[in-house]
Parts: structure tokens; C-alpha cells; sequence
């Protein structure tokens, strides 16, 4: 399905939602970006590859849970690349060769222009991370689909509570639903209830471990819990799935940081972090001076 909500925090904090269908609400900002229903348009620059080479490229945006390519750009020769207004959310952004190869992906979250700087240093494909065997050998009934079917177009309808139901009856009906999980629990950490949250996130982990969103929401909720070993743990499992995540970089150094463990890695993190998520610097000029310090 098209749910695919993040979650992130500032010290233990909910700041901002992120999400595909169901759009969260930003703290600050302008007021489209309050508005869960703005689109924002996203742009960018590829550089490395040779002119004759950047002509091969293209970038998409992907959902992050169905897996659907919402947008597709050409990349120019001179490596510009451009998409219109896209729903506020959180997208992976996947550069590919026209044979198919994908040779870069980040995650990215539209509450704002994005501007995207991309270097390719090769062209040879890395290695993404297999869905679960678990995942695809479970089948999903069809009215657990169609719940969640009816979730989505509640709340583009502006019934977010009634889609929330719908949601909550997937699960019921499909305890191994792993989308209807994993939203269902961001759905709760957006309610403030990260505690039920945990207990989705974590059951959606089991399904698909290499769920790098999930596991950054998983993480977030052990942050507002204050289970600050465990939001570590999550945090790192996130980054290993998917090593250009900057947000769940940024939500290891806070659970480092809780755990009063003002280190070199969580200036690293950070200093990681800030390229996609600008909170980090706010951070930054915190640990750094106690890091000289010690």
C-alpha cells in the first residue's frame, strides 16, 4: 500500500511526521508546510559520470512500503534532474541506468523544496537489501487489502481517524500485514502513543528486518520512551539497511547522546546526518563544543 509514515525526533521530541498517504504535520515553517496536503517540488544535481554516461541516468521517487515509482526524471547531460510538485512525505530517491541498475538511493522527505546533490563515484550496482522470505511467502487476504485500500482514501478525504480505524481492523484481520503494521504503528507514535507503536514497529521488523524505515521509527519510540539502549539498536539497523539514511544517523547520535555518551561517533553521526536533515546542525553546535571539552 501507499502508507509509509517516519517519524523523527529532537531530544525526545516529535518534531515532524513524515509520510506518503498519511501526511504529518511539520512544527514549524511556512504554511504549506503545515498543510498535510502541500506539495512541494524536488530537484537536483548528479555529478562523477561523464556527459555521455549522465545521458544513461534516470532518478525516481519511490514509495517506500509498495515499492511503486511515483516519479520518473531524465537526467540531463550536465546532471540536472527535476520533478513538479510532489505530495508532501517521505519518498526513497533512486538513481538507475536505463538497463535497470540502480546505482544510488537516499531517503528523502518533501516538507519543503528539496534540493538534491548526488555524486556518483561509480558506476557498478550496490547492494540493496532483499525483502524477507517471510514477507514473500505470507499472503495477505483481500479484505485486509481492502481496509487498507479504504484507510487511504479516508484520509485523503480528511477522515483521519476513520482511517486510522480501517488500519487498526487490517492488523486485526492480518496480524502478518507487514504494511498495515509498520503504519500502524507510525500512526501511533504521531498519536503519542509509543508505546503500542513499539510493539507494531518491532512485529513489522520481524517480518521485513531490513525495513530501514520502520526501524527508524522503532527507534524514535524508544527515544520517547526513554529506552535509550534499545532506540540505539534500532537505530543501527536502520543505517545498516540503508547507509544514506540521514535521519536515523541523526536519531543514533540523540540515543547516544540520552545515554550521556558524548563520543566522536555521535559528532560523526551527525556531522553524517546534516547533509538531508538539517536539525543535525542545530545539534552539532552542542557536541562539538562539549567534545572539546573531555
Amino acid at each position: 500500500m501507499r502508507l509509509a509514515i517516519l517519524v523523527f525526533l529532537s531530544g525526545a521530541t516529535v518534531i515532524l511526521a513524515q509520510v506518503n498517504m498519511f501526511s504529518g504535520t511539520p512544527a514549524s515553517g511556512d504554511s504549506r508546510a503545515r498543510d498535510p496536503f502541500s506539495s512541494f517540488p524536488i530537484s537536483g544535481l548528479i555529478t562523477g559520470p561523464s556527459a555521455n554516461d549522465m545521458a544513461q541516468l534516470r532518478v525516481e521517487l519511490v514509495d517506500p512500503n509498495s515499492r511503486i515509482v511515483r516519479a520518473e526524471s531524465i537526467v540531463s547531460a550536465s546532471g540536472l534532474f527535476s520533478f513538479g510538485a510532489m505530495p508532501s512525505g517521505a519518498y526513497e530517491l533512486r538513481v538507475s541506468s536505463v538497463l535497470g541498475g540502480v546505482l544510488h538511493t537516499r531517503d528523502i522527505h518533501t516538507n519543503a523544496h528539496q534540493q538534491v546533490q548526488i555524486v556518483l563515484s561509480s558506476v557498478t550496482r550496490p547492494a540493496v537489501a532483499p525483502v524477507s522470505l517471510r514477507r514473500l511467502q505470507h499472503q495477505v487476504p483481500k479484505q485486509a487489502r481492502k481496509k487498507m485500500e479504504a484507510a487511504e482514501k479516508l484520509f485523503r478525504e480528511g477522515k483521519k481517524f476513520e482511517a486510522y480505524e480501517n488500519v487498526q481492523a487490517a492488523v486485526a484481520i492480518d496480524p502478518e500485514y507487514f504494511e498495515a503494521l509498520s503504519n500502524l504503528g507510525a500512526l501511533e507514535l504521531i498519536a503519542n502513543e509509543p508505546a503500542k507503536a513499539s510493539v507494531h514497529l518491532a512485529k513489522a521488523l520481524e517480518i521485513e528486518p531490513a525495513a530501514s524505515l520502520v526501524a527508524a521509527n522503532l527507534s524514535a519510540a524508544h527515544l520517547l520512551l526513554e529506552h535509550f539502549a534499545e532506540a540505539e539498536a534500532a537505530a543501527r539497523q536502520s543505517i545498516r539497511s540503508n547507509p544514506n539514511f540521514g535521519r536515523s544517523r541523526y536519531l543514533l547520535a540523540v540515543s547516544l547522546l540520552k545515554q550521556d555518551r558524548v563520543t566522536p561517533e555521535a559528532l560523526n553521526q551527525l556531522e553524517l546526518a546534516r547533509k538531508d536533515f538539517p536539525a543535525a546542525e542545530d545539534l552539532l553546535k552542542i557536541v562539538r563544543p562539549q567534545l572539546v571539552q573531555q
